[in-house]
């Protein structure tokens, strides 16, 4: 947990990302995303519609052991992330996590 903390914080100051079910949905669909996270207590729906969204783009799609508060926190945010998708990981090496 560390190091995605670590990792999300470098890449939120030198690369993208989106939070949000809705904009993560449309960056897959145009295939701009590069890799999608979800939270242990993502809705079932959303989580089933980004995890076939991201078969069908090709992308990488994972779920973290964290709830949608804690991955908020960790993205320097006030409200509860369910979804993210990276678009530009920056410096950091977020993606090599997940391989």
């Amino acid at each position: 947990m560390k190091k995605l903390t670590k990792n999300l914080d470098i890449m939120l100051k030198t690369g993208e990302a989106l939070m949000g079910s809705n904009s993560v949905m449309k960056r897959l669909l145009t295939g701009k995303a590069k890799l999608v996270l979800f939270t242990e207590n993502c809705p079932d729906d959303i989580k089933e519609r980004v995890v076939y969204y991201s078969r069908l783009a090709k992308t990488p799609c994972h779920e973290i052991k964290a709830s949608s508060l804690e991955l908020g926190s960790m993205c320097k945010t006030q409200y509860p992330v369910s979804v993210m998708a990276i678009i530009n990981q920056g410096d950091s090496e977020i993606t090599e996590l997940f391989k």
